[in-house]
């Protein structure tokens, strides 16, 4: 798929899948689809929204919110009106939200919830650019001009049919160079700095991870890393690339629930998830019994027999063949469902992932790309 953004990419994935599920989130206690045809529709709602509020092409906008569908909703939307998406941690202080919007000059902020709402309005003294605040959950807490809802922004944006054009000829004009998108470092060395990424870098990454991965159209993906972080934002634009459904985490502690629900194809984390499920599978293979301990042992040394052929590419014997299928049925098999049953891999980024780990995964059965 040939296009010159993350937004034309999108409506033309979007195009192509129609009425299949795009995203999954979990309402009431049980999980929702939201159809490829009806996230368009959100999408290029909330983009010719903004247009109403008078956003111009590379105005900035800041998303202060937690990963959900709604976010990946906006960063579209604020990308089609060709503005430029500014993420922002949830986790992050009053003080550190007012300097990131600042230095950014931000004239339009998106949260998700009032207490985000309240950090904005904390430091709202200290941001004379910023005209507008949308609120993604529920209703503004009290009348005022500068905060609408979500829902408000997107009914506005339905029936803002003359905008329509102008939306479309902002797509058009949007070139691989422009500026999409301000990331700003956690501040490690000193105060945080905007790094510019444009539709460029976007789709390279992209482009350059689906021609590596085994993948597929209807796979499903579970994201719960914060979307703020490049990483995650990576996996979201994979995913309308190649045409995931995207099921949306509820937290990191729903993680393990979550990945039974909905069966994951394949996840992205950061390594201290893994070293966590590691940890507990370690912690419960040498309690216990001396047999017990034993046999999960001698199941760890058989996968490992398979895991370096395999990577040597050379074939496993029939008996060795045997004792992996007695080590799945014995050890393994917990540690597969409790993943979901159905996991191709796992993609682990953000920082180092430690060797042994990666090599007791692939002992199991489960691959760590």
């Amino acid at each position: 798929m040939d296009m010159p953004s993350i937004p034309q990419m999108f409506f033309a994935r979007a195009a192509s899948r129609g009425q299949r599920p795009a995203q999954l989130v979990k309402r009431g206690g049980t999980w929702q689809a939201i159809s490829w045809q009806a996230m368009s529709d959100h999408v290029r709602h909330i983009a010719q929204g903004l247009l109403t509020l008078g956003v111009q092409v590379g105005d900035r906008i800041a998303l202060l919110a937690s990963s959900r569908a709604e976010w990946v909703q906006c960063d579209l939307g604020i990308m089609a009106a060709a503005a430029i998406t500014v993420p922002v941690y949830p986790s992050s202080l009053p003080e550190q939200v007012a300097y990131i919007l600042q230095n950014a000059e931000v004239t339009l902020a998106c949260v998700d919830t009032p207490a985000q709402l309240e950090k904005l309005l904390q430091v709202r003294a200290a941001l004379p650019a910023l005209r507008h605040i949308v609120l993604m959950d529920g209703q503004p807490p009290s009348p005022d001009p500068l905060i609408l809802s979500l829902s408000a922004l997107m009914t506005r944006g339905a029936a803002a049919s003359e905008h329509a054009a102008l939306l479309d000829a902002r797509l058009r004009d949007l070139t691989p160079d422009h500026e999409a998108t301000y990331v700003y470092t956690s501040g490690t060395t000193g105060p945080p700095k905007g790094v510019v990424q444009t539709p460029g870098n976007h789709l390279f990454t992209v482009q350059s991870c689906s021609a590596i991965i085994t993948a597929e159209e209807g796979d499903v993906n579970l994201l719960f890393l914060p979307l703020a972080h490049s990483f995650a934002r990576l996996e979201a634009f994979l995913g309308l690339y190649i045409g995931f459904t995207t099921a949306f985490a509820e937290s990191i502690d729903a993680l393990a629930e979550n990945m039974r629900e909905v069966r994951p194809m394949l996840v992205f984390s950061v390594p201290r998830v893994y070293e966590k499920i590691y940890a507990r599978v370690q912690a419960a293979g040498n309690s216990g019994s001396p047999l017990k301990r034993a046999l999960f042992q001698r199941c760890v040394a058989v996968g490992r027999q398979v895991s370096a052929l395999q990577q040597r590419r050379q074939p496993i014997p029939a008996g060795l063949r045997l004792l992996q299928g007695l080590a799945h049925q014995l050890v393994f098999k917990k540690l597969h469902q409790t993943v979901g049953g159905r996991l191709r891999y796992f993609i682990s980024g953000g920082a180092p992932l430690a060797q042994e780990i990666a090599e007791f995964f692939h002992a199991a059965g489960i691959l760590i790309l």
